[in-house]
């Protein structure tokens, strides 16, 4: 006759603690994930900005032809970008001026030299900006900032998780993430 063991089976208990565990270690991985694509999202859109930044700047160097919203074609001055800190978006613009050489290279506020609004993805959020503006000026290009005191310009953004990601771009023109 066979005889059956005693204590080849769990307790309740050791099954309870057991489930316990796994739902706290199951707990942190989302949390750690969430965090995580946050994070990732950070990344992505510090090289979507640096590279939005090369493309004015690339723009400028080949003197894109212009198409206003008029259907006019030109050949501006140079292009820019323009952060939209209360809006969450940065505007890649064209500057139309006839003479570049007094010509203030700023946004039109009308917006009708805009070639492009680009928002922050979702849910970030510009943390700051030193500036509110760089053009560059054909043919170098020459870089100008708004306000023209600044020498360097810094821009933040930051995750609701804290984490923050940044562009800098130089006198010179060089744009890198921070």
């Amino acid at each position: 006759m066979m005889r059956r063991q005693k204590g080849a089976g769990f307790t309740i208990i050791e099954m309870l603690v057991t489930i316990g565990v796994l739902t706290i270690l199951g707990g942190l991985l989302i949390l750690y994930s969430r965090s995580g694509e946050q994070t990732s999202t950070l990344l992505r859109e510090a090289a979507k900005m640096t590279s939005d930044v090369n493309r004015a700047k690339n723009l400028t160097i080949t003197t894109a032809e212009f198409t206003t919203k008029d259907g006019e074609k030109i050949n501006p001055c140079g292009y820019g970008v323009y952060f939209d800190q209360p809006q969450n978006q940065y505007i890649i613009f064209a500057d139309p001026s006839s003479d570049c050489q007094t010509s203030d290279h700023l946004r039109a506020s009308d917006g009708s030299a805009d070639v492009e609004t680009i928002l922050l993805t979702n849910p970030l959020k510009f943390s700051s900006a030193n500036i509110e503006q760089v053009f560059f000026l054909a043919p170098d290009p020459t870089i100008y900032f708004q306000p023209p005191e600044t020498t360097e310009a810094d821009i933040q953004f930051r995750a609701p998780n804290g984490a923050s990601m940044g562009v800098k771009i130089n006198q010179a023109g060089q744009v890198s993430t921070f």
